[in-house]
C-alpha cells in the first residue's frame, strides 16, 4: 500500500481540512473556496523545492470518482442545488450530521417497515440521543439523498446518489 501513496491526494485534503477549519459553521461556501485555493497554492509553493516526492505538477483539483463507493473531496458548489445538493437546508443539514454521526441513527434500510422495503417509514430515522435536538426521532428517506455531504474539511461528492447511498450505508454499518 506504501507504493499507493499520492502526496497530492494529501495535500488537498490538508487545504480543505484547514479551509474547513477556518469557515466551520459559516456556511460561506464562496469564502471557503477561497481559502481552499488559497492554502492549496501555499502548500504547493512549499512542497515544491522539497527532494522528495513532489507534487509541485499537481493541478490542485481533486479527481472524480471512478465509479466506486469512495468519496472525494470537492470545492463546495457555489450554488446549493449543484452537485445533488438538496434544496432544502435544514434537510441537508440531517444528511451532513448522519454522514458525520453515522451511529446516531437507527438504519431501517430494507427493513419492511421502511420506504425502500416497501412500507412507508424512514429509511434512517435519528436516534433520542442522537447529540442534537433538532434531529431527535426525525427520519431521513434514501429516495430524498443528496450525492454530496458537507463536512468541515470540505464537500464530500459522490458520483451518483446510489453511490452516496452505498458509502453512507458503509458508515452507518
Amino acid at each position: 500500500m506504501a507504493s499507493d501513496y499520492n502526496p497530492a491526494t494529501g495535500i488537498i485534503q490538508t487545504a480543505a481540512h484547514v479551509a474547513g477549519r477556518i469557515h466551520a459553521g459559516s456556511g460561506d461556501q464562496n469564502a471557503w473556496a477561497a481559502t481552499f485555493e488559497s492554502v492549496l497554492s501555499a502548500l504547493l509553493e512549499e512542497v515544491e523545492d522539497s527532494n522528495s516526492k513532489s507534487v509541485a505538477s499537481t493541478s490542485g483539483s481533486v479527481p472524480q470518482s471512478d465509479g466506486n463507493a469512495t468519496p472525494t473531496l470537492a470545492t463546495p458548489p457555489a450554488v446549493e442545488g449543484s452537485s445533488g445538493m438538496l434544496g432544502n437546508a435544514s434537510k441537508q443539514a440531517m444528511w451532513d450530521f448522519l454522514w458525520a454521526n453515522p451511529s446516531a441513527v437507527f438504519n431501517n434500510f430494507g427493513d419492511s417497515r421502511s420506504k425502500s422495503g416497501g412500507g412507508k417509514g424512514p429509511d434512517f430515522k435519528f436516534r433520542n440521543d442522537c447529540g442534537n435536538e433538532n434531529f431527535k426521532g426525525e427520519g431521513l428517506w434514501a429516495d430524498s439523498m443528496p450525492s454530496a455531504f458537507n463536512t468541515a474539511e470540505g464537500v464530500v461528492t459522490f458520483a451518483s446518489r446510489s453511490q452516496a447511498l452505498s458509502g453512507l450505508r458503509e458508515r452507518v454499518g
